[in-house]
Formats: structure tokens, sequence, C-alpha cells
């Protein structure tokens, strides 16, 4: 795994077992989305960079503890989550941004998906112009979070206490650990973090685009525009 300063370490052995940052991603040790630095297993200072790997792993898994991450409970439902995405056959289906183009809905103007052949994907929610909506199931399916809306601030550091609404699965749901996909309709590119506070690995969707969430998929913590 990699973790703050650049090092790519692995939980099983706790030791630095990769000598380059491809190899690293080939075999899926390289998690975040940070430059890496990549070091011989033969340096002099293999030791040190050891011991320093294994400080920021123990940070790391206590974050990720703080987050809910190993919650009984909360896997529990991602599990069962999952498994209703891959029964409609919606689960990571693409992780590849749509732009998205204005329809005219329910008395509002929605920004909805525009498919490559020209259709247009129509949400159950509807998302205006200027929010950032994330929802429940990929695809932009499922109940809705609009942040940007009403109390929800541009900027949130940690999801925690908001509340999936509108139809659909997932309505009434925590957004924290719980969105599978994304419309951005603001000009600004927008990030998705791992951990709260802005920390972690990253999801980044551009300005009036709409994708499924991909290294923080079910896995969100905070948030905010680039």
């Amino acid at each position: 795994m990699q973790f703050e300063g650049g090092l790519i370490f692995t939980r099983a052995t706790r030791k630095y077992t990769v000598t380059t940052v491809a190899a690293a991603t080939a075999s899926g040790l390289l998690l975040a989305a940070s430059p890496a630095v990549a070091v011989s297993k033969t340096d002099p200072n293999s030791a040190r960079i050891n011991r320093l790997a294994s400080i920021a792993e123990d940070k790391q898994e206590e974050r990720d503890r703080a987050d809910g991450k190993f919650d009984t409970e909360a896997l529990k439902n991602k599990l069962e989550k999952e498994k209703e995405e891959r029964e409609l056959g919606i689960y990571k289906t693409s992780t590849d941004a749509h732009p998205l183009t204005p329809v005219a809905k329910d008395g509002v103007v929605s920004m909805e998906v525009q498919n490559a052949d020209g259709s247009v994907q129509i949400s159950a929610n509807s998302c205006e112009l200027g929010k950032i909506c994330l929802y429940y199931n990929s695809n932009q399916k499922g109940a809705i979070f609009k942040q940007g809306e009403g109390a929800h601030n541009w900027e949130i550091p940690d999801y925690a206490g908001y509340k999936f609404g509108g139809s659909g699965a997932g309505s009434g749901a925590p957004v924290k650990n719980n969105a599978a996909s994304i419309k951005n309709t603001r000009p600004e590119t927008f990030g998705t973090w791992y951990n709260s506070n802005y920390q972690g690995l990253r999801d980044w969707t551009a300005g009036d685009t709409a994708r499924n969430l991909n290294l923080t998929y079910n896995n969100n913590a905070s948030g905010r525009p680039d």
C-alpha cells in the first residue's frame, strides 16, 4: 500500500517488497493517487524505510477505524448493496466520465447524462445546475445527496451525519461510505476522498460530468471542489 512520503508497503508482510511504481500498480499494491517514490529493496536505508512505512500504515489504519471502514454492520450492508448492483447489472460498469446536458424535468432544469449515441439517461432524482450530487447507486441511480444546497456546504470535511434523500434505494441511508456515483454540475473539478478531512485515496470528477466512483466507491468520507 502507499502512504505518506511515497512509501509502498505490503500490509501482509509489513515489509517493503516492490521496486518500481509500475510493479506496485500491476500487483494492486499502489492504492493512492499521489506520486510514489520507488526505493530498491537493497537500499541501505531499507530498515528505516520499513519503520517509517510501518508507522504510516498504523496511522492509516487509525484513520480508517475512525471513519468506520471496519464497522461490521456497515461492511455487511456494503456486501448486500454490491450484490444488488450486480443483479441489476450496474455494479462498476464503468468509471469513465460522461458529459451532462440540461433537461427540463418536473418544473426544473436537471443536468442529465448524455450517452455516446446522443441519448440521455434520466435519473429519478434531479440534479440542478450548480450542485454536486452523490448517488446511492452506480450510474446515478437510487437516492441522492445534493452538496451545495441549503445547509449543505460545498466543502464537507466529514460526511458523517448527512443522509441520502429523494426516492429510490438508499433514501435515509448515511452518505458517508455509501456513495457509488456522482454528478458534478459545476465548472471546477470535484474531489471525493476515502478518509475525512480530505485525506487518503481520492476520485476526481471533472466539471459538468458524471461518473461512477472508483477508489472511493462506497467509501467516501469527505469532498470538496478542487
